[in-house]
């Protein structure tokens, strides 16, 4: 048995001019033995293969109970994998830019057009893997506190309702529910005019509730977004790449006035 980790840069495509990135991402292999010839007979990305609400949970379970239904677990992926491709057009429309401007307007009569997007990504880009001291961390669960950061960043005010360590703060629908109703957001959950500097969040299935948040900061030549986020940390990194999944099966955007 063998842990390891690794990290990936890449450029989307050739026209890209941001880097996609990811650190330490942990896996696990089972090693075998032919006379002498090693070969990975069995592996687990704990980013991909693991629901990433059970991530933590996995990182102190024995070898063998990670390996239990090894062989289940990769018939299922291989079903999930044809339902995405019987759909694929339909899921290529959710994590691509769509330069609709008939927009319908989810609170015309609270505006708040304070908010940086340009800021907020510069602040994900700059804390993409590591922590601001001067804000609270969360190893296994930082998704939504790191997105509320870098929102902060741009503009969005603090209030006695959202505040670092509230729960509208780290908690992904607390958060959805706090800036839609404060009048910052417009447009509805579609990926109809979206921006660089918006939130995406994603519906876990296994859990049956909205569990994890990323801020999209840039997107490739083709209009495919790319994201930045917490747990696990990325920058710049494809939404495809996030969405769908067997854990993650809907898709939400969260569109400020700016």
């Amino acid at each position: 048995m063998v842990d390891a980790s690794y990290s990936i840069n890449f450029y989307v495509d050739e026209t890209s001019s941001e880097l996609s990135e990811s650190r330490n991402e942990p896996h696990k292999f089972k090693i075998k033995d032919n006379n002498g010839k090693f070969t990975i007979n069995k592996m687990i990305d704990i980013v991909d293969d693991i629901d990433i609400t059970e991530q933590a949970e996995a990182k102190t379970k024995s070898n063998e109970e990670l390996f239990e239904n090894y062989d289940k677990r990769l018939s299922e992926e291989n079903v999930h994998i044809d339902e995405l491709n019987k759909n694929i057009d339909n899921y290529a429309k959710e994590v691509i830019t769509n330069d609709n401007n008939e927009v319908e307007e989810r609170n015309p009569n609270s505006r708040y057009s304070g908010y940086n997007a340009s800021s907020a990504v510069a602040y994900a880009r700059k804390w993409a893997f590591s922590k601001n001291p001067g804000f609270n961390y969360y190893p296994d669960n930082d998704c939504q506190n790191f997105v509320s950061q870098s929102v902060y960043a741009g503009g969005v005010p603090g209030s006695a309702y959202w505040y670092n360590g509230h729960k509208n703060w780290t908690v992904v629908p607390n958060f959805f529910k706090y800036i839609n109703d404060n009048g910052y957001t417009y447009g509805g959950t579609s990926s109809s005019s979206a921006r660089v500097g918006d939130v995406v969040q994603l519906y876990n299935s296994g859990k049956a509730q909205w569990s994890h948040s990323m801020i999209l900061t840039s997107k490739s030549s083709s209009g495919a977004w790319n994201y930045t986020a917490h747990t696990t940390d990325r920058k710049d990194f494809p939404l495809a790449n996030a969405y769908p999944t067997k854990t993650f099966t809907k898709i939400r955007y969260i569109k400020f006035w700016h």
